[in-house]
């Protein structure tokens, strides 16, 4: 679900900067490469989601992992050391 709400977040950054038809087939490669990715089919993702947010304990932790996941992954972009500026070799 993570990598879910990633992907939707740099769609939506996308969607001012390219055509509605290159958003259309981008979201539909980058879904297809999840499911892929997870070993599940769009069906058994939905069945899955459909079930968590009928139980919506279940459904509000899963989303606090899910925020959790998130901000970790985007704290260790935010942590990571660039190269110093006099490593880089001008050709």
């Amino acid at each position: 679900m993570a990598d879910i709400e990633i992907t939707e977040a740099g769609l939506r950054f996308k969607q001012t900067k390219i055509s509605g038809d290159s958003l259309t087939r981008l979201k539909s490669r980058a879904f297809d490469s999840l499911y892929i990715y997870h070993q599940v089919t769009p069906a058994q993702f939905k069945n899955s989601l459909a079930f968590y947010q009928k139980k919506l304990d279940n459904f509000e932790r899963m989303m606090d992992e899910v925020m959790q996941i998130i901000t970790r992954e985007k704290d260790s972009i935010n942590n990571m050391k660039s190269p110093p500026a006099d490593s880089v070799k001008n050709n």
